[in-house]
């Protein structure tokens, strides 16, 4: 990310810590869906693709305090917990949106793991992400907004001007324990748009030059009204609807030859 010549670390795509999340108690393994099949494994995606500096940077940028924030195997959610004790700014249809000044709420930190998350998904030879998930939908920002988000990630330039980013945080008492890859990029009226999912967070990222207003007043950073981050119950949906849809596509009697995760069955 520095461009500086320097060792490289063997940096994960997704926190460790996140995997403990998606394990049955007991079980070492965890699983994942996509590419036609749904896989039972030990296997981590990491990448030779940070100097020790710049993965720091990550870490104090953002992952260590959304780590210690979301959800933990123990069931606990501090974040989800301080927006519940907040004042909305507004409650909307489907969700209920807070100010990013909302205490217990440090929104420079989730917007920063966000994006850091995007970056590395775009620019790292993710070879396991390949095998799981096909090379359909693989992220790609455009060679100016990586440089963009690059700058920003390493504190030299502000968060991009012609980008959103959105979070939302699980009203789920249990979230579902499951994670999506970074995805997205197709472009729809002016703009591209990528998302991905931890357990009880999801977030978006919007690029382009011509972003409605509409998604514009949805942004953690460059919201023309308040920053704000929402409390809904759309992720957990999300997942329950699109691992449904997977689901029926997979093999009856492959699928029968495997534990299906048990707290992910409601």
């Amino acid at each position: 990310m520095c461009l500086l010549v320097r060792p490289l670390c063997d940096s994960h795509l997704w926190p460790r810590q996140i995997y403990a999340l998606l394990h049955d108690p007991g079980d070492p393994k965890h699983f994942t869906l996509g590419n036609g099949r749904l896989t039972h494994t030990m296997k981590q995606m990491h990448e030779y693709l940070l100097c020790d500096e710049c993965e720091e940077r990550f870490n104090s940028g953002g992952e260590r305090w959304v780590l210690a924030n979301a959800l933990h195997p123990s069931g606990s959610f501090h974040l989800r917990d301080a927006l519940r004790a907040a004042k909305p700014f507004v409650t909307l249809e489907a969700s209920v949106a807070y100010s990013g000044h909302t205490s217990g709420v440090d929104l420079d930190k989730l917007v920063y793991f966000a994006a850091s998350m995007f970056w590395r998904t775009s620019v790292g030879m993710w070879t396991l992400a390949d095998r799981w998930f096909g090379r359909d939908g693989k992220m790609n920002l455009g060679s100016r907004y990586s440089e963009e988000v690059r700058l920003y990630l390493l504190g030299k330039a502000p968060f991009p001007r012609n980008a959103v980013s959105v979070v939302y945080v699980s009203d789920e008492d249990a979230p579902h324990a499951s994670v999506t890859f970074a995805a997205g990029g197709r472009q729809k009226e002016g703009h591209c748009s990528y998302s991905f999912q931890l357990p009880g967070l999801m977030f978006f990222l919007v690029l382009g030059q011509h972003i409605p207003d509409t998604i514009r007043g949805l942004c953690a950073v460059n919201n023309p009204v308040q920053r704000l981050v929402f409390l809904t119950k759309f992720p957990d949906e999300f997942t329950r609807r699109w691992t449904a849809e997977k689901m029926a596509t997979l093999d009856p009697t492959a699928l029968s030859k495997l534990p299906y995760p048990k707290r992910n069955r409601q």
